[in-house]
């Protein structure tokens, strides 16, 4: 398997994994053109893709979504009750094709693209968002974004993996000194906002293992982090706690574009 980010941010944000036989989508947040454009980059296009997980409603993870629904109007969307409920009362919903929902709950497995997905519950401004975990043969992965807290609970669900795409949002000095109103800060830093670099590398450090191979760092904020010091704070946390990780290749996904790929 691989994976790749092709966006991680506000402005949109999704990642694909390729199997060599199918394509997994999660989170469509990019304009059909956009997806178009990057997946032929990887030598790859839309007619390819077996599947989409959603892990919430938030227009930068489903704004691409009608678009790609009403010219595959056959691939499965997987989707919590609750993002399913909060996009009904939105106003892009009607350009959706509700045909194609499947409504899954946190904790029960399911195979999409053939892959063993197992969704887990997150803490987030939205009722029913998820990150996910994927399993293939020996391989795994995840994709942990859009939360403002996690749990032991999420973690112990998380164990063994060989990647992991994890949410590093803001670095907290740099979002209390920013541009932000502060009931925006307060949001952000908030248990339902988003991951700090502190609180990502305490999950990283949790979840750390000698097979895990390389970490993704996501949905980082333009005006609250820098790329460098988000990895720079998760070296930090696991040689502080006397883990030298010399063979663990951490990096930040680009805000627009392709991440490299990630072969695992």
């Amino acid at each position: 398997m691989k994976i790749v980010s092709l966006a991680s941010g506000s402005s949109g944000n999704a990642f694909l994994i390729d199997t060599e036989n199918d394509l997994l989508l999660l989170d469509d947040g990019l304009s059909y053109r956009s997806l178009t454009e990057e997946l032929r980059e990887l030598d790859r296009s839309p007619e390819e893709i077996s599947a989409v997980l959603l892990t919430h409603e938030h227009a930068d993870h489903i704004s691409g979504l009608p678009a790609l629904m009403k010219k595959h109007p056959n691939i499965p969307v997987y989707a919590s009750y609750g993002t399913f409920d909060g996009l009904s009362k939105e106003k892009i919903f009607s350009r959706m094709n509700i045909g194609a929902f499947c409504l899954i709950h946190p904790g029960e497995r399911f195979t999409a693209a053939g892959i063993d997905i197992l969704p887990v519950a997150t803490s987030h401004d939205t009722e029913g968002s998820l990150a996910y975990r994927g399993d293939k043969e020996s391989s795994s992965f995840a994709v942990i974004t859009d939360l403002g807290s996690w749990t032991e609970e999420l973690a112990e669900k998380m164990e063994g993996l060989s990647v992991l795409c994890l949410e590093a949002n803001h670095d907290l000095r740099m979002l209390e000194t920013g541009p932000y109103p502060y009931p925006l800060k307060l949001r952000i830093r908030s248990e339902r906002g988003h991951l700090s670099n502190d609180d990502a590398a305490g999950l990283l450090l949790r979840l750390w293992h000698p097979g895990l191979k390389e970490v993704l760092l996501s949905h980082l904020s333009k005006e609250n982090n820098l790329p460098a010091l988000a990895v720079q704070t998760m070296v930090c946390e696991l040689q502080t706690h006397g883990i030298e990780p010399d063979r663990l290749a951490i990096s930040a996904a680009p805000r627009k574009g392709l991440s490299h790929a990630i072969i695992f």
